[in-house]
């Protein structure tokens, strides 16, 4: 429906509705058409606000924020109404190992010790090779508390509910605003 006036008109362009219902995670796009009087010649300034915010919000973006306007002239601007879809992430624990310090202390124990038991062939290789089998297993089990299995986060995405996104032109002090519904399931 096109607001009359003798600057300019702001409306929904011929086949486009006012009113769409969308699924999250969809778009719903609008056709407007600005129209100037005879007489006018200026620009019209778009701006496009959705209420009510909601977490996450429903976003509104224009094709274009600025359109000239002269004489009898028309141009046509794109609004479109973003919603976000719900998101279900998982996370796998990491692997957690020992603090840094304690690696480089053990690494340079397990070093002197093998050095230690190539000095001494006798009896001590026999009983060096397990105890550092053994060491190193024991050292590669300690790490804390793995806490075993993964981790489920849902993101709720844009609620369901009747949302109002208004488009407003302005040109100097001129003002007229555009209303659009988006019903979200």
């Amino acid at each position: 429906m096109l607001a009359i006036s003798s600057d300019f008109t702001i409306g929904a362009a011929a086949g486009s509705k006012t009113s769409q219902t969308i699924n999250a995670g969809q778009t719903a796009n609008f056709s407007l058409v600005l129209a100037a009087a005879p007489s006018f010649n200026g620009t019209a300034n778009l701006t496009c606000a959705v209420a009510p915010v909601v977490t996450p919000p429903a976003t509104c973006t224009l094709s274009n924020s600025s359109i000239p306007l002269s004489g009898g002239s028309t141009q046509t601007v794109t609004v479109s109404v973003g919603t976000t879809a719900p998101v279900t992430s998982r996370t796998v624990p990491f692997a957690l190992f020992p603090p840094k310090g304690s690696l480089l202390a053990f690494t340079f124990l397990m070093l002197g010790s093998f050095c230690f038991g190539l000095r001494n062939r006798g009896r001590w290789n026999v009983l060096f090779s397990p105890a550092m089998l053994l060491g190193l297993v024991l050292f590669a089990s300690c790490g804390g508390s793995g806490g075993g299995g993964t981790t489920t986060h849902t993101s709720p995405g844009t609620p369901a509910g009747t949302y109002t996104a208004t488009v407003t032109a302005t040109s100097g002090s001129v003002s007229h605003p555009m209303t659009l519904q988006v019903v979200v399931q």
